[in-house]
């Protein structure tokens, strides 16, 4: 029995949504899975939100073979309560993937030790090294050291 068009052209253009990768942002702007990131990583209450007395600090921009990696963090005293990569490789499916995967890994151990020193996500060194090396650009510019 024939399929009807409009079921083959609709399951076409269902196919053709799914697949469709996200076009890339636009130089120095945030990449659009930072913030999705943050948001899943960040537990309510430890940040997300504005305080008094909160400080954002903009780490320097660390190059790596895979692209640029910015890190910003919310201070609250001397405390880091929230962190974000608001530049990170994502180029590419795969990079998008391992993001996902590492950046919310690197966000907690972040907020956990309050140091620039903690272990690299396995399947993204490259990411996880130009990471620190921007958070502790941000740890100093913070005077938290």
């Amino acid at each position: 029995m024939p399929v009807p068009a409009f079921l083959l052209v609709g399951t076409i253009g269902a196919l053709g949504l799914i697949l469709r990768q996200q076009p890339p942002h636009p130089p120095g702007t945030p990449s659009a899975g930072a913030l999705d990131l943050n948001a899943a990583a960040v537990p309510a209450g430890s940040g997300t939100t504005s305080r008094p007395g909160d400080r954002e600090i903009l780490g320097k921009v660390a190059s790596t073979d895979w692209g640029d990696v910015q890190v910003r963090i919310t201070v609250h005293g001397k405390r880091i309560v929230a962190v974000l990569a608001v530049r990170h490789p994502d180029a590419g499916l795969q990079s998008r993937r391992i993001n996902q995967r590492a950046l919310p890994v690197l966000y907690r151990e972040t907020t956990q030790a309050q140091t620039a020193h903690i272990d690299a996500v396995s399947g993204a060194t490259i990411t996880s090294g130009g990471y620190r090396q921007s958070l502790q650009s941000a740890i100093d510019m913070a005077h938290l050291t």
